[in-house]
């Protein structure tokens, strides 16, 4: 997880900006409030079933390495020459094959192919403009501790400091629908001071550890919680989380750290939920 949040891949020539890859991320459109109809309940359980499936706290350690052990099978299968030289001659195969390798890699993991977003994954472009959002996504909360919606939403309002926010996660948002008017606005008046943070936000860079990792799980530990799931007592959790004591020295460290972590969840989303009902900008 480190290596893929780290690691900021270039990207060919893709139509369409990042806060748009993000809302298709988690089969949304700008304006959607999150309320749950008949068909998105259905959906967030799926979701949550296989969440659990994969990443729960009592996941098969088995099944997840045969389906990494799958994967790599797939990717090592691939001939990158020939792929690359059908990218460039015949487009059309190569769809073809980078959709039934995608297949393959999706089923080894039992992603439920009901889910909307997959539909982005099965072409080479989709699944750039994916896994991009992923990072930001992952980004985002480790070094901020919110969701990436609520400051695309306050951006495109024109807030100054969520427009900073965003391109500190990725500079792809310096180019962004949601960042434009306040970037314009600021170049237009020629205001140095912005323009000096502006900079700096270009220029800065994550640094992430094992503890901010560990953030994210917790937050997906979290989302299952209100999804229905049970989870362990904190002795339990830190022994399963951390059983060296490599990250935490004692329960009551895990069990803070644990806490705040959860405040920050609920504020989260009690933020988006106040952001979401407000009338649309």
């Amino acid at each position: 997880m480190l290596r893929f949040i780290r690691r900021e891949r270039p990207l060919p020539n893709i139509k369409g900006d990042l806060s748009s890859w993000i809302f298709q991320l988690h089969s949304l459109t700008r304006h959607e409030t999150g309320e749950s109809g008949g068909d998105r309940s259905e959906l967030q359980r799926t979701l949550g079933n296989w969440i659990e499936q994969i990443a729960g706290l009592d996941l098969d350690l088995r099944k997840t390495e045969a389906a990494v052990t799958k994967a790599r099978q797939t990717r090592d299968g691939i001939k990158t020459e020939e792929l690359k030289s059908l990218y460039h001659g015949d487009r059309r195969e190569f769809e073809s094959q980078f959709q039934q390798k995608t297949r393959e890699v999706l089923e080894a993991f039992s992603v439920p192919p009901e889910l909307p977003v997959i539909s982005e994954f099965l072409s080479l472009e989709g699944s750039l403009k994916m896994l991009r959002a992923i990072r930001a996504v992952a980004i985002c909360l480790a070094i901020h501790g919110m969701h990436p919606f609520l400051f695309i939403r306050r951006a495109a309002k024109g807030d100054r400091q969520s427009t900073l926010d965003l391109i500190k996660v990725d500079k792809l948002f310096l180019h962004d629908s949601c960042t434009e008017n306040v970037i314009k606005g600021a170049e237009l008046i020629n205001d140095h001071s912005f323009l000096q943070q502006l900079a700096r936000a270009q220029n800065y860079q994550p640094k992430l550890r094992v503890r901010e990792i560990q953030h994210l799980y917790f937050y997906l530990l979290f989302l299952l919680e209100q999804m229905g799931t049970r989870l362990p007592k904190g002795y339990e959790l830190w022994r399963i989380l951390d059983p060296r004591a490599r990250e935490y020295d004692s329960l009551d460290a895990f069990e803070r750290d644990f806490q705040r972590r959860r405040k920050d969840f609920e504020q989260m989303l009690n933020e988006i939920a106040a952001e979401t009902q407000q009338k649309k900008p």
